[in-house]
């Protein structure tokens, strides 16, 4: 854990004991907190309006104070100074996309969508839109930058409406309604938008060089993290309250059966059906049939098989052990359905699901319109990964052919990744675990088996073999495994093992640090601190990813950002990818998927870093979600 990290959490637990004990004063110190900023921001900003207003005017009835400006080039600091500070203010945040419904084509949709607003006391939804995600939020957009007057975006996914019934929805929909209902729901609101506000401050002054850009700079940075870890009991307050809300206007059972579904069945069949269509491009150089419109028959399908209900108890199992930590503003899932005095257990069969019964005969329509904009993007990506995997296949075929006990290191190792690619798990141990018998000397080679080997176990559920073959790659001293060390404290936190969890996520950044002694690892974001900021829509680099991202099925969130040269350090800007695939994918195809994209990124010619999100259980990723906020989310 970073020292920031420590920061962090020793300040938010701090603010919790106070919120706790007295939330009034809470609110009014966050308030005076909030305050601050504003103050510092504004009264620097008219400090310097009054200076160059000042200045021309003397200079204008002076003449001598007109040549002090020229001369001393006081004028090229100040007017400077006062471009960067009013172009902060004006921070632009970009409307969500999707599929924007329409209220005279779903009247009924929008009529219950807006008595459940008036309800909970909420402002008003300006669009509705659906996404593929399985997630649903309300998007603020401020029209005036940091000075508010938002629009507000009802985001609906289809993948969520698809594993829900229609009353667990509405809960769902509610309980992002009640984050701005009332008046605590506004006041949070607030403080959620000014928090991000400051952030965005902080990398904008990071990205200039003048005296003005670098005091500001000084100040956010002080600022905006501990700002942030104040708020932070409020932010999750919020989530109980939007529970709250969701259970009034629904039911405390439809809001505690939407979260589990969520939790336990809406990832398994986004995982499942994503892994289901990305092996058809094995077989097919185009695409069979459009993904969207099999996607509710495949939710059906499997959401009423007796086969996946021993699968969803254990991931139920699972998702209930997790713990509230400071990772994340949401609680645990345990912590919610207890606010909420509900079981945890799986709710029955849902019938007909909420876009079912939502969109009606529209339906089928609306999977069109979603089928051929990803056919658009796809078609020529698939057509390419179609290739890419008959030559895999081949080149598979070839080592199969020869004599098992013949195979050299780097064909035994070759074999068993293919393997993997294949999803020949079985066949993929035996290969890699001959490969360990056979050369037991450590090097690049052998950690990248034993780590593969880990994750075949971890995906088993074999925690502890999971554990010894990550401490066989450790063994590798001389290199630093992407991947290997969110991974072991994964499957600590299966074992509720929980001081070794702490131990594997602080050592695996020491690791990075003392193999970088002296020299600046792009990796290391939490120390450094380092500005992010997105890419132009044109950027060469930015078209490449999206080209990549069309033809990967199995990639379940991709972003980019652009990390900005170190002052100091003489480095360039260098391009951050940050990924998370399915859980089978993330398994079986990590190491080909992160070839095939260092490669992509080097044809474009990008100086790149690229991190895998691996943080499906508690292990949080605090590069991931910089990269997110900051950049551009893909996929």
């Amino acid at each position: 854990m970073s020292e920031q990290d420590r920061l962090f959490e020793r300040l938010s637990r701090q603010a919790e004991g106070e919120a706790k004990s007295d939330f009034a004063r809470y609110r009014r110190k966050l308030i005076a907190y909030t305050l601050l900023g504003y103050l510092i921001l504004f009264g620097t900003l008219a400090t310097l309006i009054g200076l160059v207003v000042g200045s021309v005017a003397l200079a204008a009835s002076y003449s001598w104070v007109f040549l002090l400006l020229v001369k001393k080039k006081l004028v090229l600091v100040l007017l400077p100074m006062v471009w960067v500070l009013g172009r902060a203010l004006w921070v632009r945040i970009d409307a969500p996309e999707g599929y924007e419904l329409k209220a005279e084509a779903h009247p009924r949709l929008f009529a219950a969508i807006e008595k459940m607003r008036e309800a909970a006391g909420a402002p008003k939804i300006h669009r509705i839109i659906l996404d593929g995600e399985l997630n649903a939020a309300v998007a603020q957009t401020p029209r005036l930058g940091i000075f508010g007057w938002p629009r507000n975006t009802l985001i609906l996914g289809l993948p969520l409406l698809f594993t829900l019934s229609s009353r667990q929805a509405q809960a769902v929909v509610a309980h992002e309604l009640g984050h701005l209902s009332g008046n605590h729901g506004k006041f949070s609101t607030w403080i959620y938008r000014v928090r991000l506000t400051w952030y965005r401050l902080m990398e904008a002054f990071r990205h200039e060089d003048n005296l003005g850009a670098k005091a500001m700079r000084g100040f956010f940075d002080w600022y905006a993290p501990r700002y942030a870890a104040y708020a932070f009991p409020l932010i999750r307050r919020n989530e109980y309250e939007a529970d709250q809300v969701a259970a009034e206007l629904t039911s405390a059972e439809y809001a505690g059966q939407a979260l589990v579904r969520i939790h336990v069945q809406g990832s398994r069949l986004e995982e499942g059906f994503w892994g289901y269509y990305s092996a058809l491009q094995r077989e097919h150089a185009t695409p069979p049939h459009p993904p969207w419109s099999g996607m509710l028959e495949y939710y059906r399908r499997s959401t009423t098989q007796p086969e996946g209900a021993v699968d969803y108890q254990a991931r139920l199992a699972e998702a209930l052990a997790c713990k509230t930590d400071y990772a994340d503003t949401h609680p645990a899932l345990t912590d919610r359905l207890a606010a909420l005095d509900v079981e945890g257990t799986l709710p029955d069969t849902q019938g007909r699901s909420a876009a079912e019964r939502w969109f009606g005969e529209a339906l089928p329509r609306i999977l069109k319109e979603f089928d051929a904009a990803w056919m658009a993007r796809n078609a020529e990506a698939w057509r390419e990964g179609h290739v890419q995997i008959v030559a895999a296949q081949k080149e598979l075929d070839g080592l199969l052919a020869l004599p098992f006990e013949s195979l050299d290191a780097e064909s035994l190792a070759k074999l068993g990744r293919l393997q993997l690619m294949f999803e020949q798990n079985e066949a993929a141990q035996r290969s890699l675990g001959a490969y360990q018998q056979r050369f037991p000397e450590m090097d690049e080679q052998g950690a990248e088996v034993a780590f593969l080997l880990a994750r075949i176990a971890f995906a088993r559920a074999e925690y502890a073999q999971t554990l010894a073959q990550l401490r066989s790659a450790l063994a590798w001293q001389e290199g630093f495994i992407e991947g290997l060390y969110p991974l072991a404290y994964n499957a600590l936190s299966r074992l509720l093992r929980e001081e070794e969890y702490l131990y594997w996520r602080e050592e695996g950044q020491q690791r990075l640090q003392r193999l970088n002694a002296g020299e600046e690892d792009p990796t290391l974001w939490i120390d450094h601190e380092v500005a992010l900021h997105s890419l132009d829509a044109d950027d060469p680099r930015l078209v490449a990813l999206r080209q990549f991202c069309a033809g990967h099925a199995a990639i379940r969130e991709l972003a980019v950002a652009e990390r900005a040269a170190i002052l100091g350090k003489g480095d360039a800007p260098v391009v951050v990818v940050v990924y998370a695939l399915t859980v089978q994918h993330a398994t079986q195809h990590l190491q080909t998927f992160q070839q095939t994209l260092a490669e992509l990124l080097q044809r474009a010619g990008a100086e790149f870093v690229l991190q895998f999100d691996d943080s499906a259980g508690d292990a949080p990723n605090t590069i991931a979600k910089r990269v997110q906020q900051a950049g551009i989310k893909l996929v």
